[in-house]
């Protein structure tokens, strides 16, 4: 049951009542006071009906007193209405609506800005058909198992698209890697049900030896047919992942030769594309090594809410280790001061969507490859992470970090 404004407010329906009873006092001694000035007093008689009596003649000014007794209580009356009109005021009024003095003075009041919630999140790529599904047991288990131990709250979930060669215009799923549509829409639901927010990232493979989504790149009068192609592969993840709640998309991830030179029109065009069918926030998700590129102009799409990056800018030039409280100074100093100035020039707020590091000694050198020979060193990878959100959860300019990865990564394992 919805409580009435009486339960909400017990003591200004309190005080409302006391000021009533006080004007009904006001009022009856009032009464009284001008039966008096009149000459005239009612009692009640020995058989019980009502009779008058005959009192002292008035004085000379018994007609002044009269007005000043009327005027008295007049304005004892008044101030007690304006009181309780302004208490009922102040009850009922929503705030939004009472004159604000800085509008009035004809400035422009200073409109406060409330900090988007953190997004601190987590990557657990499967790579195969059933990928994500009921009958990934793995992916399934692990999911509670992270929610469990982690404070992450959002779950970044990529989906494989490939093309042969760099300059390929067939697109599709990769055949073996990429769940099905009814597996990604059970590995979104089983999310979820566990209260994770979800982040669709679509990944693009060049099988070609050597070959990489930054490498693909096509002539001018294939660009088109390029885009159109990839719109076409990503529609129906595009529709599953709206339909069924997905929190926020990426438009595509790491295609540094694409980012830099294709016209700014057909990038366009996907974000467009993308905007029509889906509402919440999308994101572009750059590689680290183009942030030292000049800026596209079509970053600063409006449609276009945040600027990813896969962040594994190297904190060392050679193999050592460092004392881990060393390390959130130098985080600061190599990757943060990037990260501010690329949100600084773009207009918004920069997400990082894939961050990740060994567990090895050598954790902060050559922080992109997977693979090492260095030992085992969970304590550099836990610093590493730690001077990750030091640095970011207080950014205004960072939305959030997405760390890769919980499990099926190779050294990069948090798990």
């Amino acid at each position: 049951m919805e409580p009435t404004r009486a339960q909400k407010k017990p003591r200004i329906w309190l005080l409302a009542a006391m000021i009533g009873l006080l004007v009904f006092l006001i009022a009856t001694s009032l009464r009284k006071h001008l039966a008096f000035s009149t000459g005239q007093s009612s009692h009640l008689g020995e058989e019980g009906v009502l009779a008058t009596m005959p009192i002292l003649p008035p004085v000379a000014t018994n007609h002044k007193t009269r007005k000043n007794i009327l005027l008295g209580g007049a304005i004892g009356l008044l101030t007690v209405l304006i009181t309780l009109a302004g208490l009922l005021l102040a009850q009922f009024l929503p705030a939004a609506q009472l004159p604000n003095s800085k509008a009035q003075s004809g400035k422009s009041p200073t409109p406060k800005v409330s900090q988007l919630p953190f997004e601190s999140g987590v990557i657990y790529p499967h790579w195969q058909t059933d990928a994500y599904s009921l009958a990934d047991t793995a992916w399934q288990t692990g999911i509670q198992t992270m929610k469990e131990q982690t404070n992450a709250h959002w779950i970044e979930m990529p989906v494989l698209f490939s093309q042969a060669t760099s300059d390929s215009i067939e697109i599709a799923p990769s055949s073996q890697s990429t769940p099905t549509l009814n597996a990604f829409v059970e590995g979104v639901r089983s999310a979820h049900a566990l209260g994770y927010h979800v982040f669709f990232v679509p990944l693009m493979q060049v099988r070609a030896a050597g070959g990489w989504s930054g490498s693909v790149q096509l002539p001018t009068n294939r660009q088109q047919a390029w885009f159109d192609a990839y719109w076409h592969a990503i529609l129906p993840y595009v529709q599953a992942a709206t339909t069924n709640g997905v929190e926020q998309m990426a438009i595509g991830t790491e295609l540094q030769w694409l980012q830099q030179y294709a016209p700014s029109v057909l990038w366009t065009q996907l974000i467009s594309r993308e905007h029509t069918i889906f509402k919440g926030p999308l994101t572009y998700d750059m590689n680290w090594s183009s942030l030292d590129f000049p800026l596209v102009s079509w970053l600063k799409d409006p449609d276009l809410a945040l600027v990813g990056v896969s962040s594994y800018i190297p904190l060392l030039d050679t193999a050592k280790t460092i004392e881990p409280d060393a390390i959130p100074a130098l985080w600061s100093q190599k990757v943060k001061s990037k990260l501010d100035a690329l949100a600084s020039e773009v207009g918004k707020r920069v997400l990082i969507s894939e961050i990740g590091y060994r567990n090895s000694t050598d954790a902060l050198y050559q922080t992109w490859l997977a693979t090492t020979s260095a030992p085992p060193d969970p304590q550099m990878q836990a610093a590493a992470y730690d001077a990750t959100l030091s640095n970011t959860v207080s950014d205004p300019q960072i939305a959030g970090t997405f760390f890769w990865g919980w499990d099926n990564v190779g050294r990069f394992a948090m798990k």
